[in-house]
């Protein structure tokens, strides 16, 4: 498909998110150290506690620090890109022609990111929290050999925790043989470093970071369009094109079948059909669309 005429580059580029990834690649290294190093071998109680204390202290500052981070980045990515819709606009005579209240739609835009970032950073805690629970069940019901009475039913690896201890039972085992066995299977299943968990689905902290900056950059790029365009007068956007890799991109894309598409905001054009959220950038988490201001004398 031919690429499409573009007043934006892709954004953020790797620097803009290079502090981002920085900070949850720190939390990754202490929830690793300090949180999932803990085995049924070592576990104690009291140093536990103590080390999940620090932990959530920790993910909590991190999250202010995330805050901190997106609200600049999203604020000055809006009004790059207004200025950059408003210079297109003049060019072909467009003036304002309403009030638009630019910082209204930032704001909003800014509450968002805050609840996405407090419910993904909860969940790592909320992680470590379980896995600590499995560890201390893992090492109780060991010692104690009640099998019968495992009832950490929240934790979703408790079959597999049960059936490595009744194999050991019947292999007669040494207690430090089974501990390793535990710790090799918590590595497997926790070492992964799949730390935060929304709607079903683990990630890396980093690479959730970096497409959550990727994904709400690009969706204050089309707030900005469509609010400068309102404040100008100017109804239609045409939503971007771009080259496509995968021979397969028009059957997996939802992007796809919008490419090069002209849209109107109002939805008062009786030629185009009128823009929605289901037509407005990102389509999709990393999406790398975008949406121009469109009329037919730039198209021209």
């Amino acid at each position: 498909m031919a690429r499409g005429r573009r007043i934006f580059k892709l954004m953020p580029r790797a620097g803009k998110t290079a502090q981002l990834k920085a900070m949850y690649a720190k939390i990754t290294r202490y929830l690793t150290n300090n949180i999932y190093s803990i085995t049924p071998g070592n576990y104690n109680p009291k140093e536990a506690k103590l080390r999940l204390l620090a932990a959530e202290a920790k993910i909590r500052t991190l999250t202010h620090k995330v805050i901190d981070w997106f609200a600049p980045t999203i604020e000055s990515t809006y009004r790059l890109a207004k200025i950059k819709v408003i210079r297109k606009l003049e060019r072909i005579g467009k003036k304002p022609s309403r009030s638009v209240n630019h910082q209204k739609i930032i704001d909003n835009q800014l509450r968002r990111i805050d609840r996405t970032i407090v419910k993904a950073n909860r969940s790592m805690l909320t992680q470590a929290k379980g896995y600590l629970k499995l560890i201390r069940t893992a090492q109780r019901e060991f010692k104690d050999a009640k099998l019968q009475e495992l009832s950490f039913n929240e934790i979703r690896y408790k079959e597999d925790v049960r059936n490595i201890i009744q194999d050991a039972q019947l292999l007669n085992q040494t207690r430090q043989e089974v501990q390793r066995e535990l710790k090799g299977y918590f590595k497997g299943r926790f070492g992964t470093f799949d730390y935060i968990e929304i709607n079903g689905r683990s990630y890396k902290p980093s690479y959730y970071a970096e497409m959550v900056a990727r994904t709400e950059l690009r969706r204050a790029q089309s707030e900005a369009v469509i609010g400068a365009s309102k404040e100008y007068g100017s109804d239609l956007v045409k939503f971007s094109s771009h080259f496509h890799a995968r021979p397969d991109y028009e059957a997996v894309d939802p992007c796809a079948p919008l490419e090069e598409q002209v849209f109107s905001i109002s939805g008062k054009s009786d030629k185009y059909p009128q823009l929605t959220e289901y037509e407005t950038p990102p389509i999709h988490p990393n999406c790398m669309h975008h949406l121009d201001p469109w009329d037919e004398i730039l198209e021209n």
